[in-house]
C-alpha cells in the first residue's frame, strides 16, 4: 500500500503530476532535462524553456501541495528571463524537502515528432537524478510521437508529462544527519547573465505566497 511503517521516519507516499508544452522557435537552443539536444529549432519561453525540468518541477510541487512553477517563477518577472530551469527545479525540490517531504522517484514522457530523443534519454535521466540527489534509476525518461496528430504532430512544438512521488517524513535529513541535497541546490541565476553571476537564496526558498501556506506534513 501507499502507507507503511518506515524506520527512517517516512511513511505516506504522495503523487504529483506535471505537464508542460512549448512551441518550437528558430534561434533558440533545445534544452531538455538540462541537456542540450541538437536540433534546428529550440523552444520558445521566458526562461530557457526546458519543458522536462518544468513538468518535473510541477510534479514535485504538486505532490507536496506546494503550489506550481508559475507561482514560484512567474514569466512576468524579468528576474527569470533566460533562467536555467534546472536551478529552478533544485529550488522547488528544496522547498518541498523543507516542508517535510522526500522525493522518491519520477517518470517522464516527452511527446514530440522530432528530434528523435532515444540516444539522449539516459543522459537526461542522470542529469535530473544528480540535480535532485537521487540514486541511479530513480527517474525514468521516455519519448513518444503523437502519431502526426495535433500541434505536436504538425511539428509546432512538444509536450512533457511528469509523475513524481514523495514521502512525508518526520525529518528531511538523512540518517547521517546531513541534508540529502547538495549545497548548490539553492543557487539561482540572477537577472544578470551569463551564469557566472549568481545569487544564493535560502533553503527552502521563502516566497510571499508560501509564507501564508501551512508547512505541516500531511499525514
Amino acid at each position: 500500500g501507499l502507507q507503511r511503517d518506515r524506520r527512517d521516519g517516512c511513511g505516506v507516499t504522495r503523487v504529483g503530476i506535471g505537464y508542460d508544452s512549448h512551441r518550437f522557435a528558430p534561434g533558440r537552443r533545445l534544452i531538455l532535462g538540462g541537456q542540450e539536444i541538437p536540433h534546428v529549432l529550440g523552444l520558445a519561453g521566458h526562461s530557457d524553456a526546458d519543458a522536462v525540468a518544468h513538468a518535473l518541477t510541477d510534479a514535485i510541487l504538486g505532490a507536496a501541495a506546494a503550489g506550481n512553477i508559475g507561482e514560484l517563477f512567474p514569466d512576468t518577472d524579468p528576474q527569470w528571463k533566460d533562467a536555467d530551469s534546472m536551478a529552478l527545479l533544485r529550488t522547488a525540490a528544496a522547498l518541498v524537502e523543507g516542508r517535510g517531504f522526500r522525493i522518491v522517484q519520477a517518470d517522464i514522457t516527452v511527446i514530440t515528432e522530432a528530434p528523435k530523443l532515444a540516444a539522449f534519454l539516459p543522459a537526461v535521466a542522470t542529469t535530473l537524478e544528480t540535480a535532485l540527489g537521487l540514486p541511479h534509476r530513480s527517474i525514468g525518461v521516455k519519448a513518444k510521437t503523437n502519431e502526426g496528430m495535433g500541434f505536436i504532430g504538425r511539428g509546432e512544438g512538444l509536450a512533457v508529462i511528469a509523475v513524481a512521488t514523495v514521502e512525508a517524513c518526520r525529518s528531511n535529513r538523512s540518517s547521517a544527519g546531513s541534508p540529502r541535497f547538495p549545497p548548490w541546490r539553492c543557487t539561482l541565476f540572477s537577472p544578470s547573465w551569463p551564469p557566472s553571476r549568481t545569487s544564493f537564496l535560502p533553503c527552502p526558498l521563502t516566497l510571499p505566497w508560501h509564507s501564508a501556506r501551512s508547512s505541516r506534513i500531511a499525514g
